[in-house]
């Protein structure tokens, strides 16, 4: 309601907020940069990474995620996740969340043919 980020009952991992969280940071321009795609036909989530090449800690930047929304269709979302950068390469497991290699792969390639560039693994 207010913005401010909780851990609940059921967390993934039980590791408080402040182990993880640091101030901002400048992403510079150099940084090596990924995004990491988990899609679905009700579901859609991106995270973003920048890794800093001289301490070697990497920073997660940027997210993205939209649920069950009227006429969010993979072109929609693929608009979206390349606003942080045409450039960044991303990956994306095409059976992600259980559903079939062929069923992902539609997906897949509903998002590639959007425009979105980014790599898949079997």
């Amino acid at each position: 309601m207010r913005g401010i980020p909780q851990m609940g009952a059921g967390a993934v991992y039980p590791i408080a907020e402040s182990e993880v969280l640091v101030s901002p940071r400048i992403i510079l321009k150099h940084w090596p940069r990924c995004f990491g795609l988990d899609v679905g036909w009700k579901r859609t989530a991106a995270i973003w990474l920048a890794r800093d090449p001289d301490t070697g800690v990497t920073y997660a930047y940027h997210e993205y995620y939209r649920a069950g929304e009227e006429g969010m269709t993979p072109s929609v979302h693929a608009a979206a996740i390349m606003r942080p950068g045409k450039w960044i390469p991303g990956v994306i497991d095409p059976a992600a969340r259980g559903r079939s290699q062929i069923d992902g792969r539609q997906l897949f390639q509903m998002y590639t043919d959007s425009g979105a560039q980014h790599h898949h693994r079997e």
